[in-house]
């Protein structure tokens, strides 16, 4: 390392350098804590099936065989369960990515979320049917909201007022007489 360099490392002070063997010794106990069920897995999974059902196996395999693993192939349609699960993994993955794709796309177009175009499209309905004066409960459901209180919440977002407050304005407008000239 030339001088240049080192002069412009700073030196630890002893404090400072007993918290990072702290922090070293920390996560390693860490590490070892989330590897080790790993490990007693398959030392079990290797080790005498009688000693394992015992639990006299901690640390290291005790009477060591392979016969788990050969009988686990002799199971009929593993290869046609392993098959399936890498399917549905690739599949389930495209479908994210085409999904992601599709929603940069839909944003860039439209200059919103589908979600929030969604909501829009669903809360112009709902004002349509609160206006002709069905119930508020009736119109969160008819909209596709999972309850009352998600719809009360995106309405007030969306509108400024609680749909309650919305449907009374609409029939108050409507039942009262026009003014005179």
């Amino acid at each position: 390392m030339s001088t240049a360099r080192m002069a412009g490392k700073k030196k630890n002070t002893p404090g400072e350098q007993i918290f990072i063997i702290a922090l070293y010794i920390l996560f390693t106990l860490f590490t070892l804590v989330c590897f080790y069920p790993f490990y007693y897995l398959i030392i079990n999974s290797i080790s005498a099936n009688d000693v394992s059902a015992r639990g006299s196996v901690l640390f290291y395999p005790v009477g060591i065989h392979f016969r788990n693993y050969a009988q686990v192939f002799t199971i009929r349609n593993l290869g046609n369960a392993a098959l399936i699960s890498v399917l549905r993994t690739v599949i389930g993955t495209a479908c994210t990515v085409i999904g992601s794709y599709l929603g940069k796309l839909f944003r860039r177009k439209t200059g919103m979320s589908f979600h929030s175009c969604l909501n829009r499209i669903r809360i112009e309905h709902a004002l349509e049917m609160l206006a002709s004066g069905m119930r508020v409960t009736d119109v969160a459901e008819k909209c596709g909201y999972s309850g009352i209180h998600s719809f009360s919440r995106k309405f007030r977002e969306l509108v400024g007022c609680s749909p309650g407050a919305y449907r009374t304005q609409c029939i108050k407008s409507i039942s009262d007489p026009p003014a005179s000239v």
